[in-house]
C-alpha cells in the first residue's frame, strides 16, 4: 500500500515537472507582439521610398517590402492563436531583416541619385555652353528661320530641364536635354551647310561687286551695293566709294530670294526701273528688275526640283525704300533706308543706276 501511495506521488510529481519544463519553454518564447519591430521596419521603408528607392533601388527596395510583409503576415498569424501558444521570434526576425534591407535600398536609392543628379548637372552645364556658343554663332550671321527654330526648340529644351533638375527630377532632365542636344545637332548641320554655301559663292559675289565697281569707274556713274551680312548700302560714283547707309532686309535674309512670301532679299546684279518720289507706301522707293533672266532661270529649276512650294511664283516689287530703321529684318524681301538716307540716295540715283546684291564681299573701293 505504501508503495502504490509512493508510486502515486511520484507520478504527480513527474507531471508537475513537466508541467515546469513546458511553462518555462514557452517562457522562453516571445509571447508579445513585436510592435517596436513593426514600427521600425515600416519608418525604414517610408524613408526608403521617400530616397526615392522604388525608381534608382528596385530590387533591394522590392525585398524590404516582400520581407515586411512576411514579417507583418506571420505576426498576424500568431495573434490569431491562444495566448499561451503564441511565439512572435519568426515575425521578429523578419521584420528586423526588412528594416535593415529598407536601410540598404535607402543607401543605394541615395547613392544612385546623387549619380544622377551630378549627370544632370554636368550635362547642363555643357548644354547652357553649347546653347550660348550656337546664340553667338546666329547672331553673327544673318538671321535664318530654320536655324531659329532649331535654337529656340533647343532653348525649351533648357528651359524644361532647369524646372526639372529643380524639382529632383534629374532623369527626366537628362531626357529633356538630350532632345535640345539632337535640336542643337540639326542647328550644327545647318551652319555647316550654310557656311559651305558661302564659301562656294563667296568668288561670284566677290566678281559682281568688282564688275560693278568697274562698270562705275568705266561710264562715271553712280551705282550701289548692298552687303547684306553688312547690313550696309554702300554708294558708288566712278568706282570711288561715296557713303554707307545701314539698311535693313527681308525678313528671312540668309537666303537667297527663292519665291514670293519666303522673306528672302534677292542676290544678283540689277538696275532701278523706276523711282518713286510720291505714291510709295514706304515713304520713296527705287524699284528693281527682279526678277531678271537668271532669277527666272533659277526659278524653273528649283520648281522643277520640288523645291518651289505649290502655286509661289518667282515674286516681284523689290525695292529699295524708306521707313527703315527699325532695327530689325522686317520687309518682305526689300532694302529699307531711314527716309533721311533715302532722300540723300535719290539725289544721285535715276532710273538705269546698277544695283548689286551680295550676302557677303570684302571687296571694297
Amino acid at each position: 500500500m505504501n508503495l502504490k501511495r509512493h508510486r502515486g506521488r511520484m507520478a504527480i510529481v513527474s507531471l508537475l515537472l513537466a508541467a515546469v519544463v513546458t511553462l518555462a519553454v514557452f517562457a522562453l518564447r516571445n509571447p508579445q507582439a513585436p510592435e517596436a519591430g513593426f514600427e521600425s521596419a515600416r519608418s525604414a521603408i517610408a524613408d526608403a521610398l521617400e530616397a526615392g528607392a522604388a525608381q534608382y533601388a528596385v530590387e533591394a527596395y522590392g525585398l524590404a517590402e516582400q520581407t515586411f510583409e512576411d514579417g507583418w503576415l506571420e505576426m498576424a498569424h500568431q495573434r490569431g492563436r491562444l495566448r499561451i501558444l503564441r511565439d512572435y521570434r519568426l515575425a521578429d526576425s523578419l521584420l528586423a531583416a526588412a528594416a535593415k534591407q529598407a536601410s540598404v535600398a535607402t543607401s543605394a536609392a541615395r547613392d544612385s541619385v546623387d549619380r544622377v543628379t551630378a549627370a544632370a548637372n554636368a550635362g547642363y552645364a555643357l548644354f547652357r555652353e553649347r546653347l550660348e556658343a550656337s546664340r553667338h554663332s546666329l547672331d553673327s550671321l544673318l538671321a535664318d528661320h530654320r536655324a531659329e527654330d532649331h535654337w529656340s526648340m533647343a532653348h525649351s529644351s533648357l528651359l524644361v530641364s532647369t524646372h526639372l533638375i529643380e524639382m529632383g527630377a534629374c532623369e527626366a532632365a537628362i531626357l529633356s536635354l538630350g532632345d535640345g542636344m539632337a535640336s542643337l545637332d540639326r542647328l550644327d548641320a545647318l551652319l555647316a551647310d550654310y557656311s559651305s554655301d558661302e564659301g562656294r559663292r563667296i568668288a561670284l559675289w566677290r566678281r559682281w561687286v568688282g564688275e560693278t565697281l568697274s562698270q562705275s569707274r568705266r561710264e562715271g556713274r553712280y551705282a550701289l551695293i548692298v552687303d547684306k551680312s553688312a547690313h550696309s548700302l554702300y554708294m558708288v560714283h566712278s568706282g570711288e566709294l561715296l557713303g554707307r547707309f545701314p539698311c535693313e532686309l527681308g525678313r528671312n535674309p540668309a537666303l537667297q530670294k527663292q519665291h514670293a512670301g519666303d522673306g528672302a532679299t534677292p542676290e544678283g546684279k540689277y538696275r532701278v526701273t523706276k523711282v518713286k518720289k510720291h505714291g510709295s507706301k514706304y515713304y520713296k522707293a527705287l524699284l528693281l528688275d527682279y526678277p531678271n533672266k537668271y532669277d527666272r532661270e533659277r526659278y524653273t529649276e528649283n520648281k522643277a526640283g520640288g523645291a518651289i512650294p505649290a502655286g509661289a511664283g518667282p515674286g516681284g516689287f523689290i525695292e529699295i525704300h524708306g521707313m527703315g530703321g527699325k532695327g530689325m529684318d522686317w520687309t518682305e524681301g526689300c532694302v529699307a533706308l531711314t527716309n533721311e538716307d533715302m532722300d540723300a540716295v535719290l539725289q544721285h540715283v535715276d532710273v538705269g543706276t546698277p544695283v548689286t546684291i551680295v550676302r557677303k564681299s570684302d571687296q571694297w573701293p
